[in-house]
Parts: structure tokens; sequence; C-alpha cells
């Protein structure tokens, strides 16, 4: 049986470094966490009462993602990261979608299960053709460090990072096609934003 839940989102602990809130500890280093700046001006309508102005907008980014929140575990201060597998792969998904639109690609179940493949967000998708149905869960699945659990925070020291993980590239290693829930003719197929039934 396959398991595969439609979670492609971690939060990651970073333990903070002394008493700063923007350097971490991460691969035995202490590191500067990437401050992101944006500014932001708007102007008012006729028919919008709301007077011009603007804002600057800070961020912090670690190797996992953008810092969220700061907490403590263990009585260790830390800064809570959100990573997901397709940050900055956003536009990957393209090639897919366009397979998904092209007749000359999906002729079949099959072809259309590996068009999915190609779409790295998480979506249910449903085909039919006048000889089958089919079912693919698309998305980039991390491969998980053992020991942990994509419902709890995960230590960020660099010791439970997903596998394969390359904070340059901001890539890891995804589990393969055979491995996301798929089906070909199944006898009832149902959807709704859920984990997939065997």
């Amino acid at each position: 049986m396959i398991r595969c839940s439609s979670d492609n989102v971690d939060t990651f602990a970073e333990v903070l470094c002394g008493n700063s809130r923007t350097h971490y500890r991460y691969n035995g280093k202490c590191r500067p966490m990437e401050k992101l700046t944006r500014s932001n001006s708007w102007t008012g309508l006729f028919i919008d009462p709301t007077a011009a102005g603007s804002a600057t907008l800070t961020a912090y980014r670690t190797v996992h993602g953008i810092v969220q929140s700061y907490g403590k575990v263990d009585g260790k201060r830390v800064a809570f990261v959100v990573a997901r597998t397709t940050y900055m792969h956003e536009t990957e998904s393209a090639i897919g979608f366009s397979q998904l639109n092209d007749p000359g690609v999906v002729t079949s179940s099959r072809t259309f299960q590996k068009a999915a493949m190609g779409i790295n967000f998480t979506f249910n998708w449903a085909y039919t053709d006048a000889k089958q149905t089919a079912y693919f869960l698309s998305g980039d699945y991390p491969r998980r460090a053992p020991g942990t659990s994509p419902d709890f925070p995960i230590l960020g020291t660099g010791k439970y990072d997903w596998q394969g993980f390359d904070p340059k590239t901001w890539t890891a290693d995804v589990i393969g096609f055979d491995e996301h829930p798929q089906a070909v003719d199944p006898a009832v197929l149902v959807s709704w934003n859920n984990k997939p039934a065997p």
C-alpha cells in the first residue's frame, strides 16, 4: 500500500544564537538570517476614503524559509520557520499544467498521470475518457528525516533536514511517481481536500 499525505510544508525550529533574534545555529555554525525588506505605497481613489500612505515590511529568512514567529523549545529560544518544497520553485509546475492542457500529450490515463506528476503543487486530479477513469495526487512531497513528523516542529540545526536538502537551491529529495496515490478505473472516485484513502 502506498502511504502519502498531501503535506509538503513543515515547521522548523531554528535555535537562536545567544540573545539574537536574527542569528541562528545551522550545521554547527551561527549564521545571520537574510533580511528581506519591501516598501509599498498607495493612493486613495475618488470613491475610496483611504488616505495615501506607505509602509515598509520586513521579514527574515533562514535556509529553511521565512520566520513566522518566535518561541521556546526545551528552554531554548527559537524562530519558527515554515518550509515548503515549492518555495522558490513555484513556476516549475507550468510544464505539467501545459501538458495537461495539450490533447497531443494526454491521450490516456497513464499519460494523464505522468503529466500531473510534473506539477509540484498539491492537487487531487481526476481524469476520464471514453474508456477509463483515473486519479492522481500531484505534489513534491519531501523525504523527511527519520524520526521526524510533519505534525510537529522539526529542530532546524541541520541534523533533521529533509533528505537531500540543499539550502543553496532550495531543493530536497521528493517521493517518486510510484509513491504518489493514484488509481486507474477505481470503483469509486471521491475527492475533497483531505488525506488520500487507500
